[in-house]
């Protein structure tokens, strides 16, 4: 009896563990560049070529100027032009995206 109350134990620590996590885990990366920086868009273009399925929409690119020149990657709805964009980029950190 006692290895199966063991194992229903880890079992619920573990579960409470992963939701701890989740409720202190990064949930989003914010990339803010101005359009002439060049090695912060080569960062955020890098980031999304190797950001796994299970992670896209995690980065979050924020720019004075239009999105016309967004790194490559950089999904649409996740470039956002500050500050005609700022009530978007509000509900994206008060919401989970």
């Amino acid at each position: 009896m006692l290895p199966w109350i063991s194992l229903v134990s880890l079992i619920v620590v573990g579960y409470l563990g992963w939701n701890l996590y989740r409720c202190f885990g990064v949930d989003r990366i914010v990339v803010w560049a101005a359009p002439t920086d060049q090695q912060v868009r080569t960062l955020a273009s890098t980031y999304a070529a190797t950001e796994s399925s299970a992670d896209r929409g995690r980065l979050v690119y924020v720019t004075p100027a239009d999105c016309q020149g967004a790194p490559s990657g950089v999904g649409g709805d996740r470039c956002l032009s500050w500050p005609e964009d700022k009530d978007k980029v509000r509900m994206l950190f008060m919401t989970a995206g």
